[in-house]
């Protein structure tokens, strides 16, 4: 589903602009500077791997390694952490927040492209998470069955105001959403998803049995990815889902 998503928290834009050159187009390098920016930036990209400095100028970085591990739906990102002056103490202090590797610099670079490339493959092979919207709760309990095979955990969800809440709390990787829907409908809940920081990023496919030629333009420019007829077949959600 599109390229890994790379964050790097560091001062210097250096190691990001170095990531970007050796990591290739598979990967999305992203920068942040401080805690505040990286925070913000874990929770409106949900990277797939997160590069963290961390020394006497980079206070910040140990405060959002404790963020990260007392935030369930971010706790699981893998965290390589890049030290420059720090001591013993303080290194522990970061493996035990769940960093996955510490590295002092001066670092080898390969090191570290290679280690981010390893985090990012083993992140992918792990379930994804969809949320399923529908009000029909066998075409609800059908879809959950199918994205189940495909190795994705499901949450579901039966109205625009559940679709909403369970979509801020689980933090999925794809959002699969019927448009009649009670209290709001699906296209309110594509809009309201895409103007919140921390779901504006998550993927959307429309499946819906209203006309798509009167509905498509307007999912659309609200910001779903996808729109697919009812019933859609295994085929056409599959390389809907796979040119996200």
């Amino acid at each position: 589903m599109g390229r890994h998503k790379i964050l790097v928290v560091d001062t210097s834009p250096n190691l990001q602009r170095a990531l970007t050159g050796r990591l290739g187009g598979d990967y999305l390098v992203v920068g942040a500077t401080g805690q505040s920016a990286a925070i913000a930036a874990a929770k409106s990209e949900r990277p797939a791997v997160i590069v963290l400095g961390l020394g006497p100028a980079q206070s910040g970085g140990a405060g959002v390694l404790d963020w990260l591990g007392a935030t369930p739906e971010l706790s699981s990102i893998p965290t390589i952490v890049f030290a420059t002056g720090i001591d013993a103490h303080t290194e522990d202090r970061a493996l035990r927040a769940g960093a996955a590797a510490v590295y002092h610099k001066p670092y080898e670079l390969t090191h570290v492209v290679d280690a981010v490339q390893q985090l990012a493959e083993r992140r992918t092979e792990q379930n994804r998470r969809v949320l399923i919207v529908d009000d029909d709760p066998d075409l609800r309990a059908g879809l959950g069955v199918r994205m189940r095979e495909w190795n994705y955990e499901v949450v579901l969800a039966e109205d625009a105001v559940s679709a909403i809440a369970k979509a801020r709390t689980s933090m999925p990787d794809l959002v699969l959403l019927d448009l009649g829907l009670p209290g709001g409908g699906g296209l309110r809940v594509i809009q309201r998803l895409k103007a919140l920081p921390e779901t504006h990023t998550i993927p959307v496919i429309v499946l819906s049995a209203k006309d798509r030629a009167c509905n498509m333009d307007s999912v659309l420019s609200a910001g779903a990815e996808a729109y697919l007829q009812k019933p859609a077949t295994q085929s056409e959600l599959l390389e809907a889902i796979g040119s996200l």
